[in-house]
């Protein structure tokens, strides 16, 4: 072995000989007679090959320990970084926290994506985040998850999460549920709105900057949309690659004909705003799955899971598959019958295709209030469907009272004042 004096210190190092050459004979065999070693025999081509990525050199000081040199190696050939951000919203109960156990379970990271066995998942309280990290022999990928709770409730924390700092790594997955057909058609409309909003308030500010990752962001939704596409100037594109997620598919209430109608209605609001629609269940969650990894690790997708048709099997659509054309006019209904009516939401091309979806399955009344007040008690409830703490709990009632002696002393003293 040849050994090579360290700059720093003195310390030798010595260096892993070369693997022998593919043809079997040593390095330097034939450098002795001033001729090269003979060529392997190697078909034409008309375009040559790639290089193959040069294996990270391994060295080894021996006045260090073990662990000294692995952490040596490490910090000198580390792998590339990658990360990217998924902001889970939704309906509450829809299954937030399984989408990303699943995605999760599919890397080793932990979650249970069967009905086997299946973990039993507390409710998260307001705004949860996880992160996992997958690694290969190119690249350190770390996924950074963001699960708001209680529906619309906390929308306001969406600032929080989506900021000009990580928007370009930003990812939007919007779970509705289907055993509850009447609250997926505003909750989709609602949160497309508030991620589109939210989305243009920073880029804009960026583009006021000179900053040209608006542009980036605009020119990757095109491209995911499909630069020839129809429908290009059609589509909204708010520039964040966005997943609608439909949990519970086992679970429908209504005949195939009824899921036909509710799949055309999805599959128009996913293409108006150019997002990926997946449905998904307990049973079967392999494309949810396929399709998250694919955004988020940029693992290879198989086009062939793509499926248009909910009676042939599990529908996944990517932007460029589907056109207004396909998808059709909306079923033509007056109102729902002996319902409320159907109030505006002021878009005509989303009320077009909300009317027959509320005749369909009638809107719950007052379902905002009922879940607001439901979370109110929740949050102080110390059984096992709560969310109460009681240290926290305790502290807090003490406050409280600290907080009432000092008022009633106060006024005291103001009275002996006067």
């Amino acid at each position: 072995m040849s050994m090579q004096g360290s700059a720093a210190g003195g310390a030798a190092q010595t260096e892993v000989p070369p693997p022998p050459a593919p043809n079997g004979m040593p390095p330097d065999a034939g450098a002795a007679d001033g001729k090269p070693p003979p060529a392997a025999d190697v078909a034409p081509t008309d375009s040559a090959a790639p290089p193959a990525p040069a294996a990270p050199q391994i060295v080894v000081d021996p006045t260090k320990d073990l662990w000294q040199n692995i952490a040596l190696n490490t910090k000198e050939n580390n792998l590339p970084q990658s990360e990217a951000n998924l902001f889970v919203v939704g309906c509450s109960g829809a299954g937030k926290t399984s989408v990303i156990q699943r995605v999760c379970s599919a890397i080793g990271a932990g979650g249970n994506t069967s009905g086997k066995g299946k973990t039993k998942v507390k409710p998260t309280t307001a705004l949860d985040y996880q992160y996992t990290t997958r690694s290969d022999r190119h690249v350190s990928q770390t996924v950074h998850f963001w699960e708001l709770a209680q529906g619309m409730e906390l929308s306001q924390l969406c600032e929080v999460v989506i900021t000009p700092e990580n928007v370009h790594l930003m990812h939007i997955a919007i779970v509705v549920d289907f055993s509850d057909p009447s609250s997926m058609w505003d909750t989709l409309a609602y949160w497309l709105k508030r991620v589109d909003r939210r989305a243009n308030e920073i880029l804009q500010k960026m583009r006021a900057k000179g900053s040209n990752t608006p542009d980036k962001l605009h020119a990757r939704a095109q491209r995911a949309l499909g630069e020839g596409h129809p429908d290009l100037k059609r589509v909204r594109l708010s520039g964040l690659p966005t997943v609608i997620v439909c949990n519970k598919v086992d679970a429908f209430p209504g005949p195939m004909e009824q899921m036909k109608t509710l799949t055309r209605c999805l599959r128009f609001i996913a293409h108006l705003y150019g997002a990926y629609l997946v449905f998904s269940s307990d049973a079967d969650s392999a494309k949810l799955r396929l399709l998250l990894n694919h955004l988020l690790f940029l693992t290879p997708f198989d086009a062939r899971q793509v499926e248009l048709d909910v009676e042939r099997g599990t529908i996944l659509i990517m932007p460029e598959n589907d056109t207004f054309v396909d998808i059709g006019d909306p079923p033509l209904c007056d109102g729902p019958s002996g319902g409320p009516v159907t109030q505006s939401t002021g878009d005509s091309e989303l009320d077009r295709w909300k009317v027959p979806l509320d005749a369909m399955f009638p809107p719950k009344a007052g379902g905002g209030r009922a879940q607001s007040d439901a979370m109110l008690k929740r949050l102080y409830d110390m059984g096992e469907g709560g969310f109460g703490e009681p240290t926290i709990d305790t502290i807090r009632r003490q406050k409280d009272e600290e907080l009432e002696q000092y008022r009633k002393s106060a006024a005291r003293r103001d009275k002996g004042d006067k």
